[in-house]
């Protein structure tokens, strides 16, 4: 078998079987031996056996070809799959942050207004009904305002400018010119431009009104700064108060100011954690010539963020 093999093979059968060939072109030859012990002539016979088609070239690589986009579409269906899942875990928990905020803002909400009514009651059953109606319609407002920006979490500086002058009137009125209040933004600052996290300053505004300066013989002085600072917004809260460690020694005061410090601070994570951003706070207790505590500083760093139309 020309192609297998170049040396005969002896046998008296009249069949012969290759049963295991490679591919390849083959010459059959046979001769025969006849009863005088002579060889007669030699007879060849051709063939050919093919390639089977799982082991021809076009065929692997086609295999080839076809494992690598198998391999890629389910790499690339893995790996969407994964993102999709991660974006509807994403989304979750940020209609969780936003419910969880929406919901410590409503905390913050109900002991003002109670603090209003009480003020209303005092005027009317004092027959101030002037100022009743003065304060009425000045709390009318700062409501609207609040429930304009409650479902939204972020608004408009000036939106929030406007919210604080309401407050410190209210709580002007209320406490009889205890206090004064200045509120100044940079001019290199567009407050209709910039936003700004709905009722983020106020607590701060409120502490140092009810911890500072209600407990101080002097009359107070609320200043509020606000100014851009490279990638921040800057906003100072300071007072002319008795400073913390005074305002601490208070049991009442301390059970009140923990329960809004603490809604604040819970506020401020969430609202870290649904934008990612890095609001933080620096305190810095004020002291006059004689070493004596005048007050408190509070700055507050929020990302900046312009508005885009």
């Amino acid at each position: 078998m020309v192609g297998l093999n170049s040396q005969w093979n002896y046998t008296r059968d009249r069949e012969i079987q290759y049963s295991t060939l490679p591919p390849g072109n083959y010459t059959f030859i046979v001769s025969v031996l006849n009863d005088n012990g002579e060889w007669n002539g030699e007879t060849s016979l051709k063939f050919t056996i093919a390639t089977p088609f799982w082991k021809t070239w076009w065929f692997l690589i086609a295999s080839v070809i076809l494992l690598i986009a198998v391999l890629y579409w389910g790499i690339n269906y893995w790996i969407t799959y994964k993102h999709r899942e991660k974006n509807k875990n994403e989304e979750i928990n940020r209609l969780l942050l936003s419910l969880k905020l929406k919901a410590l803002r409503a905390q913050m909400n109900p002991h003002f207004i109670f603090n209003v009514m009480n003020s209303i009651q005092h005027f009317v059953l004092y027959k101030n009904n002037e100022a009743a109606h003065r304060y009425l319609s000045k709390f009318s407002r700062l409501i609207r305002t609040i429930l304009n920006n409650s479902d939204q979490n972020m608004i408009l500086l000036s939106e929030e400018i406007k919210a604080l002058e309401l407050y410190l009137d209210l709580e002007a009125m209320r406490f009889e010119k205890r206090f004064d209040y200045e509120i100044r933004v940079d001019g290199n600052l567009d407050p209709d431009k910039t936003e700004i996290p709905s009722m983020l300053i106020q607590p701060y505004v409120e502490n140092a009104i009810k911890h500072g300066i209600l407990s101080s013989s002097r009359k107070g002085m609320i200043k509020i700064e606000i100014s851009r600072e490279h990638l921040f917004l800057k906003c100072i809260v300071e007072d002319n108060g008795i400073g913390r460690q005074k305002s601490a020694k208070t049991d009442a005061l301390e059970e009140y100011r923990s329960f809004g410090t603490s809604i604040t601070k819970e506020r401020l994570s969430v609202i870290n954690e649904l934008y990612g951003n890095a609001i933080f706070e620096q305190v810095t207790d004020l002291y006059d010539e004689n070493s004596e505590p005048a007050g408190t500083r509070i700055e507050i760093y929020i990302p900046y963020h312009h508005k885009t139309d």
